[in-house]
């Protein structure tokens, strides 16, 4: 009967501490974190290939569509349409360089998980763990910021809306 109190003071889904003060990795921990590594170097790689693939297309966009209305017409209209169009894709390409470095955290952290799993290197864990911590910091802040922006867009958006309605009255 005393087990079976013991058991209904603990609350569902938490782990009594550990005795000890060191965290051990279980050989079935380590085989998923070596599963993990895996998969992150490959998101990584895919993520790195797709970055620059982007980059190029857009500056390839960028120039075509820049150069385009210099083809088809020489007024000064057409000159400037093409400035405007170059500096279109500007963002995009910002955008995707400053979205390099939590790729390539994520790519360091695979590389120094399955280095500290292969030669049971616990310094070189942290360090892993430490890209990990950065690559998800980054999109953590990132998701932030988007999600401030787009509640920025919908005020200005409903205020362009109430400001059309005012209007045509």
């Amino acid at each position: 009967m005393d087990n079976f109190e013991q058991n209904q003071e603990q609350p569902s889904g938490h782990f009594a501490p550990n005795p000890t003060p060191f965290l051990e990795l279980t050989p079935l921990s380590i085989e998923y974190l070596r599963e993990v590594a895996k998969w992150a170097r490959f998101l990584s790689i895919v993520g790195l290939i797709g970055i620059g693939l982007s980059v190029i297309a857009y500056i390839f966009l960028g120039v075509t569509l820049s150069a385009a209305p210099l083809a088809l017409d020489d007024t000064s209209a057409a000159k400037g349409m093409a400035g405007v169009t170059g500096l279109m894709f500007i963002p995009g390409v910002i955008i995707m360089l400053i979205y390099i470095l939590p790729i390539w955290w994520l790519y360091q952290f695979s590389t120094k998980l399955g280095e500290a799993i292969n030669f049971k290197n616990s310094q070189v864990l942290e360090t892993s763990f430490q890209f990990l911590k950065k690559h998800y910091k980054f999109i953590g802040i990132l998701v932030v910021v988007m999600l401030a922006l787009y509640i920025l867009l919908f005020v200005g958006a409903i205020i362009a809306g109430i400001s059309g309605a005012l209007i045509n009255m």
